[in-house]
């Protein structure tokens, strides 16, 4: 079990995914059983103050967002970022913001390649979350961006303060600071 931490006072500079949380099972080896149960569970972790930027140098799948997500059946609970800044790279398409197809990570290490192709959000995408808190989320882009700030599918009993975006080139008309998804 993951529970019950602080994450304060951060800088983290050229990185590809500056938060990445997942709960999720899989078989590491040839000898373990073939179902693996989902006896793990993470909860109430806070982060704050925390200052990061994109890695532009990065390949398309991995030129990611913050990723908090959790597999199918299964919650991860009371998670806050509060004060974050973070600086994405950008070039995500409208259709990358448009994707509703993205595959879950049962019975598979949970590695950002095996999201399919870009995420539908440049600053955070949360799947499965009870309690999610967002408080003063400043994200901004180096290069070009039409994909929401925030994408939340399955996300319950939260609170969501405005996403403060900034981002670099053009807009398009209708993008979202935040997408919802039941």
């Amino acid at each position: 079990m993951l529970s019950d931490m602080l994450f304060n006072n951060l800088v983290m500079k050229n990185v590809q995914r500056p938060l990445f949380i997942t709960l999720n099972h899989y078989r590491e080896g040839v000898d373990e059983p073939d179902e693996v149960p989902q006896t793990s569970r993470v909860k109430n972790l806070q982060f704050s103050n925390i200052r990061a930027t994109g890695r532009p140098a990065s390949p398309k799948y991995l030129r990611s967002c913050m990723i908090i997500d959790s597999a199918p059946g299964h919650y991860i609970e009371n998670i806050l970022l509060s004060d974050i800044h973070y600086t994405a790279v950008g070039r995500g398409t409208r259709e990358d913001g448009e994707r509703e197809d993205i595959p879950d990570h049962t019975g598979k290490r949970a590695e950002c390649y095996n999201y399919g192709g870009p995420l539908p959000a440049h600053g955070l995408y949360a799947r499965r979350v009870h309690g999610l808190r967002l408080n003063n989320l400043y994200l901004d882009t180096m290069e070009a961006e039409t994909r929401p700030g925030c994408f939340l599918e399955d996300c319950t009993e939260g609170q969501v303060s405005p996403v403060n975006r900034k981002l670099s080139g053009s807009l398009g008309s209708g993008v979202e600071s935040v997408r919802r998804t039941p």
